[in-house]
């Protein structure tokens, strides 16, 4: 099978920061994946298509915007999670995976960010420790899968759960084994 990879990727995340929550299209150019999109030190700014912005604290519709392009600057971003990834480099990536499997554990943990808390899976070679697993990624962008996303002083409201979501290392408050003792206030009480 020839894979013919388009020149552009678009990608439809969504994405929070502290004050925003932003859904759009993310266009990238040349071709890749969200998460080498995320760490690409080259750039700076994402450029997304079709956006819609809605402060973090309000869902309320009076409160919308929608714009046909928005740029954001990743270090503001805390966390990014894809709706809808490009369906080539999905199969790219399948098939990338047979010929070059670096061997992962995944650990579950537990990361605390100001706004949100995420569970799910991180991914690391069996040199690396829980507890360096941060120091020891390169990435600017951690990424997590099996993820479930909910708000820190809500985390009975579940945000997302979905495949993987990204999160920016500068946000992360607090990483911890996922098996261990709830987070605070995550049991409902």
């Amino acid at each position: 099978m020839v894979l013919k990879i388009p020149p552009v990727a678009r990608h439809v995340v969504e994405v929070f920061t502290a004050r925003l929550r932003v859904r759009g299209t993310l266009v990238i150019t040349p071709a890749r994946r969200l998460s080498d999109a995320l760490n690409d030190e080259a750039y700076q700014f994402l450029h997304l298509e079709a956006v819609t912005l809605r402060p973090l604290e309000t869902d309320a519709c009076d409160h919308v915007v929608e714009a046909e392009t928005l740029t954001l600057n990743k270090a503001h971003i805390t966390l990014v999670f894809p709706i809808q990834e490009n369906e080539v480099l999905q199969m790219r990536r399948d098939i990338v995976r047979r010929f070059e499997l670096i061997p992962k554990r995944p650990h579950p943990v537990v990361i605390e960010t100001p706004q949100f808390v995420v569970r799910g899976n991180i991914h690391l070679i069996e040199e690396v420790r829980l507890k360096d697993a941060l120091d020891a990624l390169r990435e600017a962008f951690v990424a997590i899968t099996e993820a479930t996303v909910a708000w820190a002083d809500r985390p009975q409201d579940i945000l997302a759960q979905c495949p993987f979501v990204s999160v920016n290392k500068d946000q992360i408050v607090a990483l911890y084994p996922g098996d261990a003792a709830e987070a605070p206030g995550a049991t409902g009480e």
